[in-house]
């Protein structure tokens, strides 16, 4: 009689999902715990993060951009880091 042998874990093969596209090299996990930090900001905290660290802009020019004074906008930015990081270091 033949013993059985349990299945491998296979983490690319989770309940059929396909965490990790190879065409586009992003992990999917990745983007789904960003998204879901993401979502944890304030809508404004959350766009003066983009707006800084995607469009790269100072917070000088987001200031101007929104009409708010740059110390409110320096205090946005620092929350939405802060905020930001726990929760990616409380879920990873």
């Amino acid at each position: 009689m033949k013993k059985k042998t349990e299945d491998q874990f296979n983490p690319e093969d989770l309940g059929g999902e396909n965490y990790h596209d190879p065409a586009s090299g992003v992990n999917a996990f990745s983007n789904l715990l960003y998204n879901d930090c993401m979502d944890q900001l304030k809508p404004e905290h959350r766009g003066v993060m983009l707006e800084n660290v995607l469009a790269g802009k100072t917070t000088a020019e987001i200031a101007e951009d929104i009409g708010k004074p740059q110390n409110t906008i320096l205090t946005w930015l620092t929350k939405a880091k802060l905020k930001f990081r726990d929760c990616i270091q409380g879920i990873a």
